[in-house]
């Protein structure tokens, strides 16, 4: 059902309203088999989250503190901020979260252990050790070689003809 909400079912009302979203493929596909009763309690349930209390103060300060949070940490982390404080203060901080990431469309569980980043465990020549944790994979967009040059000691990349920290040519 959350893959036709947001496109279909957000603005349904009634009984009618339902019926003629049922008559669209995709809608008909997804519906099959749930009673219209079943189907709008749960479009009422989500509608009363999207505009209760907690939605209305998530509301208030989504776009300047809360749209990059990822992590329970991250909102934890925005919550020592005063105005962020003052407004999330009736909330619990699982509450909040599950409200961010339902916004942002993340439904994947978060586990309290964290997130392993690979990029550093493997450089260190180890496999991530969290068992269990999610794993974030980082695309690199490029890679530049580099070398050490042997009149300075400074890192210049071997693309370049003379070296950027003393100007020495390369062989």
């Amino acid at each position: 059902m959350d893959a036709i909400f947001d496109d279909f079912l957000r603005e349904v009302a009634s009984t009618e309203d339902l019926r003629r979203e049922r008559r669209k493929p995709k809608v008909c596909a997804v519906l099959d088999g749930f009673s219209d009763e079943h189907v709008l309690s749960e479009i009422r349930r989500r509608q009363d989250i999207e505009t209760g209390p907690l939605s209305e103060a998530v509301d208030a300060i989504f776009d300047d503190f809360l749209a990059g949070v990822v992590t329970l940490e991250d909102l934890r982390y925005e919550r020592r901020k005063a105005k962020v404080a003052a407004v999330l203060e009736a909330f619990s901080d699982e509450e909040v979260f599950n409200e961010v990431r339902r916004r942002t469309g993340c439904d994947a569980p978060e586990s309290e252990a964290g997130v392993t980043d690979t990029s550093s465990s493997t450089v260190a020549g180890s496999a991530p050790s969290a068992v269990g944790s999610v794993v974030v994979e980082r695309v690199i967009e490029r890679q530049i070689l580099v070398t050490r040059c042997q009149f300075c000691g400074e890192l210049t990349p071997v693309d370049l003809k003379t070296c950027a920290g003393c100007g020495a040519p390369y062989r």
